[in-house]
């Protein structure tokens, strides 16, 4: 058996980190009707429970790409502000985006018009499970 020795450290993803590699892999697997309905750059910037930004990620779906990383400055066509809690609810299906832009639990800023884009990223409870 291995030891762990004190100046190794081990690497435990957040749970914005797991959302997006989940969101990843679905785009991956049945992403060309979603980027024929998104072609756009969306920005994400996760909030934590005091208000600071912890994390900022981008998902660019223009012309066939399915690019899902964390954010370095890139310009984007709309930025949605989010609480990491609400991410989670939004990305599993539990929770509308209108009902959290209703609530000001969701805020955008820049090209409004693609507000509801992010509709197509959420996974659809409707679906009956694969098994």
């Amino acid at each position: 058996m291995e030891s762990i020795s004190s100046h190794q450290q081990l690497y435990f993803p957040s749970e914005t980190e797991l959302a997006f590699h989940n969101l990843r892999n679905r785009l991956l697997r049945e992403g060309d009707s979603i980027t024929r309905r998104v072609d756009a750059v969306l920005g994400f910037r996760v909030i934590d429970c005091r208000g600071g930004y912890i994390e900022c990620w981008l998902i660019d779906l223009r012309q066939g790409r399915r690019v899902v990383r964390r954010a370095n400055g890139e310009k984007t066509d709309i930025i949605f502000h989010i609480s990491e809690n609400d991410l989670m609810e939004l990305f599993t299906g539990r929770q509308q985006p209108q009902k959290l832009l209703l609530t000001r639990r969701l805020r955008i800023s820049g090209t409004k018009s693609l507000q509801n884009k992010i509709q197509y990223l959420i996974p659809d409870k409707r679906r009956k499970s694969r098994l």
